[in-house]
């Protein structure tokens, strides 16, 4: 609830715009570059962890009825009327997940540490040269 008293503006808990940047912080400048490296590495890996989450769901989208009633088609138009996603990038989420996922969601333990980029890359190696 807001109160206005002369030029103060409370704003209640409830009303207060989420702040999405405070996870992140930005070192000082007396980091040591192992520790700005620690820090880049796990935002990498958790990044390539979301690309597997969203290729989780697109599959989840495409294996069960959870669309019906959407309106959608299928898999490929809700990513694209939705997210802007074109259909070989749905597809390559899609392969990332199968490919390097470990089942739930996430990216096995095997391949943290590399980036989406990579995995990108990787998609095209044999298994045995992937691994």
């Amino acid at each position: 609830m807001e109160e206005n008293m002369g030029e103060v503006k409370f704003i209640s808990e409830e009303e207060k715009p989420q702040d999405y940047t405070r996870q992140l912080t930005i070192g000082q400048a007396d980091d040591s570059y192992e520790d700005f490296k620690r820090r880049f590495d796990a935002l990498m890996v958790r990044t390539a962890d979301n690309f597997v989450q969203i290729g989780y769901m697109l599959i989840e989208a495409r294996d069960t009825n959870i669309l019906s009633g959407s309106g959608y088609s299928g898999m490929g138009e809700f990513a694209e009327k939705e997210y802007g996603l074109r259909p070989d990038q749905s597809s390559r989420f899609v392969s990332i997940t199968e490919r390097f996922g470990d089942g739930n969601g996430h990216l096995a333990e095997q391949f943290r540490g590399h980036g989406y980029s990579k995995l990108s890359e990787m998609l095209s190696l044999p298994d045995a040269m992937a691994q």
